[in-house]
């Protein structure tokens, strides 16, 4: 048995590497603000295949542009748990493994000890789909009208 959810204090994430839908439950009205990752951002050298230096060496800076993308990475996770810090239930949803990731992250932050961070698995999805899978999650009665 689940029990009672504070609506208010409540929210829904659905989020890839690319971008995060935050889905705002209420029994009326559903805000959903749309953030975009920094992180897909062109990292300035990266485009260059690299040099060969003989006998199957060469460089491209990978291990460069893998730092980049990993302190990127690291900036977007800053913004998206700044954004969550004011819920006590947080539930995140999405195709790939970066839900896990983030939430790994969340556990890391002291300022999310005390709250409950909830993974799940969901395809792409249209913005009324992911409302109602936020809803569903926080058992929030979803009004349905019938056709007559």
């Amino acid at each position: 048995m689940k029990t009672k959810i504070n609506l208010e204090k409540s929210i829904g994430v659905w989020l890839d590497h690319e971008k995060a839908y935050f889905i705002k439950p209420d029994k009326e009205n559903h805000a959903i603000e749309k953030v975009h990752a920094t992180s897909n951002q062109n990292i300035a050298g990266g485009e260059a295949t690299g040099i060969r230096l003989g006998n199957n060496r060469s460089t491209n800076n990978e291990y460069s542009e893998h730092n980049k993308r990993h302190e990127h990475q690291k900036e977007y996770f800053k913004e998206l748990s700044n954004k969550l810090k004011p819920y006590d239930s947080i539930y995140l949803f999405g195709p790939s493994t970066f839900k896990s990731e983030l939430r790994n992250h969340l556990n890391d932050d002291k300022s999310f000890h005390d709250k409950t961070v909830e993974t799940a698995n969901a395809d792409e999805m249209t913005e009324n789909q992911m409302v109602e899978k936020v809803l569903e999650h926080f058992g929030v009665e979803i009004k349905r009208f019938k056709a007559s």
